[in-house]
């Protein structure tokens, strides 16, 4: 898939896409619980990168769901087409 038919693509509900070397990757969406706990009120930001202690992943894998609580680390990457604006409220 080129990037031209990418930007016309629109996920599945529930999934967020990435174009990955001319493929098309479907992730699920976070659950709510998950969501509120990266959501700044009126935003909805995903991190790039997060870090869980192992314990906390595995008790969400063996459940099926997803891990509680916040990450130990986040990191979120700044590449050069984001305005120092796009990231007012996050890095704090």
């Amino acid at each position: 898939m080129t990037f031209a038919d990418y930007m016309n693509y629109a996920a599945p509900p529930g999934m967020r896409d990435e174009l990955l070397h001319g493929e098309i990757i479907l992730s699920p969406s976070p659950k709510v619980p998950h969501q509120d706990l990266c959501s700044d009120g009126e935003e909805g930001p995903r991190p790039d990168v997060f870090v869980i202690d192992r314990k906390r992943w595995a008790e969400a894998s063996q459940s099926g769901g997803y891990p509680i609580g916040s990450p130990q680390l986040i990191v979120e990457v700044r590449s050069p087409s984001n305005d120092w604006a796009d990231f007012e409220g996050i890095m704090r």
